[in-house]
């Protein structure tokens, strides 16, 4: 009987002390609560908030500078990020949000270069935080082709007021514009399209735009180029760093 007694006090002893050996639990990693992510965890999406243009290449002239402005990848879901207002006094470029900004940033712009139309500031007022400050850069459409315009550039820079100011269209907030309907349904600028502007300034000064290249900004995965050419009497255009 003593030895039985002995048995069951050896068997409890060794029930309680294999009990207190067993390992604290410890709660599995969650997602999101400041522990290693898994591996179906995915890296926030940054969407730049001023998108410059991907390429920009300036062209000096005797009497007129020209710019190559490229953007890839053009997504109208990105409509106001993009740096699409350009100014013509120094080659800078602004986003809505920067052209808003102050009364001297929208005094800078000359023109939109994005998505279906080149525009006048002035034609988005109603967008404007100063909206008496954008500048009035009228358009109309070229008579002339690509081989004419690079004679102008390079040669006779004259030629650009000549050709605006002796024009039957009349000058407009932007273009392509349907004349027959007062701008209603016009067309988008394509390819090979050619424009002549005035900007507001004074004094004004005139130029010309070739459509180069044009994306279909739904499909985010083409390119627009554009060529602005601005006439520089003694070459004085004040250019961007």
């Amino acid at each position: 009987m003593r030895i039985l007694s002995i048995y069951i006090l050896l068997i409890v002893s060794l029930t309680i002390g294999l009990s207190s050996c067993q390992p604290d639990e410890v709660a599995p990693l969650q997602p999101g609560n400041g522990q290693l992510p898994t591996a179906d965890t995915k890296p926030p999406v940054i969407i730049p908030t001023s998108i410059p243009p991907d390429e920009v290449i300036r062209t000096i002239y005797p009497r007129a500078t020209k710019w190559r402005i490229t953007y890839n990848n053009v997504d109208v879901n990105l409509g106001s990020f993009y740096q699409q207002y350009f100014s013509t006094l120094d080659g800078s470029f602004q986003t809505r949000a920067e052209l808003n900004s102050s009364a001297k940033a929208t005094t800078q712009a000359d023109m939109n270069l994005l998505f279906w139309f080149i525009a006048s500031p002035d034609r988005y007022n109603h967008h404007l935080t100063y909206p008496k400050y954008a500048s009035k850069t009228r358009f109309k459409p070229a008579e002339f082709g690509p081989w004419q315009l690079a004679a102008m550039t390079t040669g006779n820079q004259d030629q650009f007021e000549d050709a605006f100011e002796r024009s039957t269209y009349g000058p407009t907030q932007f273009q392509p514009y349907n004349y027959e309907l007062d701008g209603d349904g016009s067309d988008y600028m394509d390819e090979g399209d050619i424009y002549l502007f005035k900007t507001g300034r004074d004094p004004a000064r005139y130029g010309a735009v070739n459509v180069v290249k044009i994306a279909d900004p739904y499909l985010g995965t083409e390119q627009t180029v554009i060529e602005v050419t601005i006439q520089s009497p003694n070459n004085n255009v004040e250019l961007a760093k």
